[in-house]
């Protein structure tokens, strides 16, 4: 094959596809590398991906940006080449699917908690800029307790003698 023929089949250059799906031809080498798409090549060596090749990367591209681990993809793509039926490849990708879904489950809890401690932390800072003081002459502050069940607010504001607290704990072990 070369790259005219591929062109009229509709096939496009790692440079293109990159540009298309916004990721870096390093990304898309990565992916290959890893067994998740196999693009073809011509003779000159130039990878031509056809849409089945860019519909997989983009739907494994965004699994991984959701937490999914490029092992998990790569024993996906893999099934069917490695079973010796149908049957069993089905068998075994409905296994593996249960499990990806039980993770992505997991992960939507998480990311619902922190949607809710980002909503506790706009209704605090809210409350801190209709007080008198706002806060700004300190510093945003924070104790303990309002940390331990606001937990984004750790991040984002001080929490009054927690770095004088840690020097003491540093200078008792020694």
């Amino acid at each position: 094959m070369d790259v005219r023929g591929a062109r009229k089949s509709g096939m496009l250059k790692i440079g293109e596809v990159a540009a298309l799906l916004r990721t870096t031809p390093r990304t898309l080498l990565y992916y290959e590398e890893q067994g998740i798409i196999r693009p073809a090549k011509t003779s000159g060596g130039t990878r031509m991906f056809s849409d089945m090749d860019i519909r997989r990367f983009a739907v494994a591209y965004e699994l991984a940006g959701l937490g999914v681990s490029i092992r998990a993809i790569r024993e996906l793509t893999a099934v069917v080449e490695t079973e010796t039926s149908p049957q069993e490849a089905a068998r075994k990708l409905s296994v593996m699917l249960d499990g990806l879904q039980d993770d992505i489950r997991a992960r939507v809890k998480q990311l619902e908690r922190i949607s809710g401690d980002i909503a506790e932390a706009h209704r605090w800072l809210e409350e801190v800029g209709e007080g008198e003081n706002a806060g700004v002459s300190d510093g945003l502050t924070i104790g303990e307790a309002e940390a331990a069940t606001r937990p984004i607010l750790s991040l984002i504001v001080h929490q009054p003698g927690a770095i004088e607290d840690m020097g003491k704990e540093t200078n008792s072990r020694d």
